[in-house]
């Protein structure tokens, strides 16, 4: 569905050379896309169907977790648009672009992420329905130190390719300075860590609890970049997502979730603990690993990758070593095995 809708844009844009037909193929496809679904569920699931009545508190529950969950997509857009808005409007059109293509890649790599959201989230979800809160914790603890780490070396191959990829791809004078870079790693990674809350709470349903976080997040973000775009320049823009991210999601789902659902004494200080010992280690590995390979200069594809295989082998081997006697490391490779096991039953 997705492939005939891409090739139907084109051939939209080719033809017309209207954009505004592009947006109305995109919602017409959307719309004979749910009518799809919804046939085919019909023909292979004959035996669903609804029958019976709602009660009136069944009702409104429905309704409040469908507005917590509007609310909570309309803050994600409005923070995701932001960034591009006001720089726009500050900067121009070219700064923008330059942008644009950083951000590419950070966004190709949240996709990647996406993949293990859309497949752990129901896993959970029916995981908190079946099991206790003390299981469920081991698992969110097992997650997250998964997670994170591997957030960190997907930021420690940011941190240590970007520029070489950018020079190769669109050329040195649409590069950024190494500043930029930094930041841009900072705020992948700071995105990441605070989705691990985020993806349980989701799970868990407190989509009405959460309402207010990605609203606050998102106008918070706007306002800073505001401010601080016409005081300290476009690093302005990535450090106001990075704050934002940081004291308002990841702290916001965090308190929700651990209130809501975690509510045992100490599971929140080892969750905090666990955090904070990773994101350090992380650090400290990241900075080491761009020391050995900020001289490897490249000029190609092939030397990119080898450059690339250089990094993700430093960053893994040295993260393997010191972490070959924790426990975490093998309930996590135990975690992937049964999540895999799950997602094929």
């Amino acid at each position: 569905a997705l492939l005939l809708q891409y090739a139907a844009q084109i051939v939209i844009l080719i033809v017309t050379k209207n954009y505004y037909f592009h947006v109305v193929m995109m919602v017409l496809a959307t719309f004979m896309n749910n009518l799809m679904c919804g046939y085919m569920t019909k023909k292979i699931y004959p035996q669903y169907y609804c029958a019976g009545r709602v009660t009136k508190d069944e009702i409104n529950e429905v309704k409040k977790q469908v507005g917590g969950a509007f609310f909570s997509k309309l803050g994600a857009t409005i923070y995701l648009s932001a960034d591009n808005i006001v720089i726009s409007a500050v900067f121009g059109l070219s700064v923008l672009g330059q942008y644009g293509n950083y951000f590419y890649i950070i966004s190709a790599l949240i996709s990647l992420f996406a993949v293990i959201h859309n497949t752990v989230r129901p896993i959970y979800g029916n995981c908190i329905i079946t099991e206790g809160v003390k299981n469920n914790f081991e698992r969110f603890e097992t997650f997250n130190y998964l997670y994170i780490y591997l957030s960190a070396l997907c930021t420690c191959c940011l941190l240590c390719l970007f520029q070489d990829f950018i020079n190769i791809w669109v050329g040195v004078n649409n590069m950024f300075g190494i500043q930029m870079v930094v930041l841009f790693a900072l705020y992948f990674y700071v995105g990441r860590i605070a989705c691990v809350p985020t993806l349980f709470s989701e799970s868990a349903g407190l989509w009405w609890e959460a309402r207010i976080i990605p609203l606050l997040a998102a106008f918070i973000n706007l306002g800073m970049n505001i401010v601080l775009s016409n005081t300290i320049g476009i690093e302005g823009v990535l450090i106001s997502s990075i704050i934002s991210s940081l004291f308002v999601n990841l702290v916001g789902y965090t308190r929700i979730l651990f209130k809501n659902y975690f509510n045992i004494v100490g599971e929140l200080k080892l969750y905090i603990i666990q955090t904070t010992k990773i994101t350090m280690i992380s650090m400290v590995l990241c900075g080491i690993t761009y020391a050995i390979t900020y001289q490897f200069h490249v000029s190609s594809w092939m030397g990119l990758v080898l450059k690339g295989i250089v990094v993700v082998v430093l960053f893994a081997g040295v993260l393997i070593l010191l972490n070959c006697r924790n426990k975490q490391l093998y309930k996590a490779f135990s975690l992937i095995k049964k999540t895999l096991i799950k997602k094929r039953g």
